[in-house]
């Protein structure tokens, strides 16, 4: 296995599980803040993307991250 699979793997894994602790959660319950200072679980949840993008297009592909590339900072 090379380093590209390893990582494929992971972030595979890494999204099967991420997909498994959201499933069943209402847009409540994905919005809640248990604190002013704190962030939601769908903010968090795309923080892990961009930094998941920023990870394999930016430092592995040495490309554009996906969030640029699509112009999605325009869409938000």
């Amino acid at each position: 296995m090379n380093f590209k699979d390893v990582v494929k793997s992971a972030l595979t894994e890494y999204m099967e599980d991420l997909n498994d602790a959201l499933e069943g959660l209402t847009p409540a319950e994905r919005r809640f803040q248990p604190a002013p200072e704190c962030n939601h679980i769908d903010f968090t949840v795309w923080h892990m993307a961009r930094v998941e993008d920023s990870i394999v297009n930016r430092r592995l592909r040495h490309g554009t991250h996906i969030w640029e590339a699509r112009r999605l900072a325009r869409k938000a």
